[in-house]
């Protein structure tokens, strides 16, 4: 006798918007999960630093946001501007508003692993 699973029905490519919506959601629930748990401060990153780190050039390491998520709206990143931070890997990526392709309120999360020294 064959082991016949339930088929699934496929499902439907997600366009660029409904992908980006998914990503979003995920880390809004990752980031509220690992709060609650206590592996992340109950508290963000305070974007007037990335503000102070942009002005001096300066890229956001793991050690400057400790154990803090980097997260910031849209609207928040136009008013601020670019800003640089080192990937994990060493290498150096710009969040930059122009480029995100992100809504006003969606939220741009970055959590401390993903940033290196």
């Amino acid at each position: 006798m064959e082991n016949i699973e339930s088929e699934k029905p496929p499902q439907p490519e997600l366009n660029e918007d409904e992908k980006r919506r998914q990503i979003i959601e995920a880390n809004e629930q990752e980031l509220a999960r690992r709060r609650e748990n206590g592996e992340l401060e109950p508290y963000d990153y305070e974007p007037t630093y990335l503000w102070y780190r942009a002005k001096n050039n300066e890229p956001v390491t793991r050690k400057d946001v400790g154990n803090q998520a980097i997260v910031i709206t849209q609207t928040e990143l136009e008013t601020l501007g670019s800003f640089k931070i080192i990937l994990a890997d060493g290498s150096t990526a710009i969040i930059d508003p122009e480029n995100t392709g992100y809504g006003p309120d969606d939220k741009i999360i970055i959590f401390p692993e993903e940033l290196g020294e």
